[in-house]
């Protein structure tokens, strides 16, 4: 059986710095204890996301992992999520497991109203 590849497109990242700061001036927020969700509608047939790190992550190394595990979070999570959004994803320090963060995020998109019913 083929299974979709569900990796982020070119076209599923949020990259004009006018959308950018559109989402960080006009936009829904939800936090959580990992994570600060910035949300708004967008018009468009997919989501947009940008994944970013709070300013207190010194360390590049760090600040990488951080960027790296959020983003494989989103894109596990991303099949269940309502379409048409901006998304920008603070991620913090955090020192939980992955399962343990992959259902903070999938609480907070729940919290957000950004889940497919």
């Amino acid at each position: 059986m083929f299974h979709r590849k569900k990796s982020l497109t070119k076209n599923e990242i949020l990259r004009r710095k006018r959308d950018i700061r559109r989402v960080f001036s006009a936009s829904k927020r939800e936090t959580a204890a990992g994570y600060t969700l910035l949300f708004r509608k967008n018009g468009l047939p997919r989501n947009q996301v940008l994944i970013i790190t709070e300013r207190g992550i010194k360390s590049a190394v760090k600040r990488n992992r951080e960027k790296r595990i959020t983003k494989e979070i989103y894109r596990l999570l991303k099949e269940i999520l309502k379409v048409g959004f901006d998304i920008v994803l603070i991620a913090k320090v955090n020192k939980k497991k992955f399962t343990e963060r992959f259902e903070e995020m999938r609480a907070l998109f729940v919290k957000a109203n950004l889940v497919v019913q």
